[in-house]
């Protein structure tokens, strides 16, 4: 397999182990694993200047709920250093078919997707999910139904090694939020998910609400909630600010104006154990923003109250509870890019320990009513 440099921020993960062997191979742990967007075969090499060469490199062989290991391919490694994913692999491929309008760049093209983690090519247009289209002046990649994915993957074809360069950056931007909209909790799990859920607290901006209540705390709130129900109860804050109860949603799409603002209650009523809650939001443009909800308590109910979204653009919302704090920020990215960017910064690693992990899928779509 091929691999390429990532096209996102540095995130770094601890190592907690020094080098053990394990069937004849050096080996070493990981403090993230699957929860926090790890995949079996990704490549991570020594963040940071360590003056150790050549540079440790790592191939993860085994991804749990919370931690990973490691064969080491190059390098010594210890216990403490942080490492960073450089070369990601995945599980499935998506299918790209491309266009012959210009049999020059045909080559070039197809040998680029080929060598991508996460693409495979083929001919036949029904099993395609993107398309490549080659003119003289550009190329361009869309869906099945040849709409564009977006004006940054219409990329000019005046210098083909920098139209080569971006179009691998962006496919693989595309391949990584692809893999966030599609993750699932592991199916070993999915029959005994505890009963999490979620309500939107939705901004009423034309204040049409005939029966307005005036929580002064959440605290408040949450008694209001408990006492409404299902009902759609209209709340006022002292900021002024008026919010109206969405239903609660597992699974389902909901519609919502351009600049609503919205705000979170987690409950977890009807858990046995407290859980971490956790938001990863994939925009249109490939961007994958997180936030940190906090911890809940079994038996209750909690406003995330340091969490206001604006709405502007579709998104596809990925709820992540897990039994242990992860590092959710290692699932983020920036969004598509009309030039190849340089590395970003980095933030500080997680620790973790075992347990379990579920993710619930919430489709908003945004547009004007």
């Amino acid at each position: 397999m091929y691999y390429i440099d990532l096209p996102r921020g540095l995130f770094p993960i601890l190592v907690t182990s020094d080098p053990f062997r394990k069937q004849g191979k050096r080996v070493v742990n990981l403090a993230a694993g699957a929860s926090s967007g790890l995949t079996k075969g990704s490549r991570y090499w020594l963040f940071g200047n360590q003056n150790r060469k050549p540079r440790p490199i790592l191939e993860l062989t085994k991804v749990w709920a919370y931690k990973s290991e490691g064969r080491i391919i190059q390098g010594p490694f210890q216990k403490g250093d942080l490492v960073i994913e450089k070369q990601r692999a995945y599980d499935t491929s998506l299918p790209v078919m491309i266009g012959l309008q210009d049999a020059g760049a045909y080559k070039a093209v197809a040998e680029t997707v080929s060598q991508l983690s996460g693409y495979t090519l083929t001919s036949n247009p029904n099993q395609a999910v993107l398309k490549i289209h080659i003119s003289a002046t550009h190329l361009q990649v869309t869906d099945n139904n040849d709409q564009l994915i977006h004006p940054f993957l219409r990329i000019p074809l005046a210098n083909q090694k920098k139209a080569l360069d971006l179009l691998r950056y962006n496919l693989a931007i595309y391949a990584r939020a692809h893999f966030v909209k599609t993750l699932r909790s592991p199916e070993i799990l999915e029959e005994n998910a505890p009963q999490l859920r979620f309500r939107l607290l939705k901004l009423d901006r034309k204040n049409h609400c005939e029966t307005i209540k005036e929580p002064s705390t959440y605290e408040q709130l949450e008694k209001i909630l408990l006492q409404e129900g299902n009902n759609s109860p209209c709340v006022k804050f002292p900021d002024e600010l008026t919010f109206q109860l969405w239903p609660y949603f597992t699974d389902q799409v909901t519609t919502a104006q351009p600049g609503d603002k919205v705000a979170l209650l987690l409950d977890n009523n009807q858990g046995v154990r407290h859980y971490y809650y956790y938001l990863v939001m994939v925009e249109p443009n490939g961007r994958v923003n997180t936030v940190e909800l906090g911890k809940v308590k079994q038996k209750s109910r909690v406003i995330a109250d340091q969490l206001m979204l604006s709405l502007s653009s579709n998104e596809v919302w990925k709820f992540i509870t897990t039994t242990e704090e992860i590092n959710i920020a290692n699932y983020r990215q920036n969004g598509f890019q009309e030039t190849v960017p340089e590395s970003q910064s980095s933030e500080p690693p997680s620790k973790t320990k075992g347990g379990r992990w579920y993710v619930r899928t919430y489709d908003v779509h945004v547009s004007d009513r």
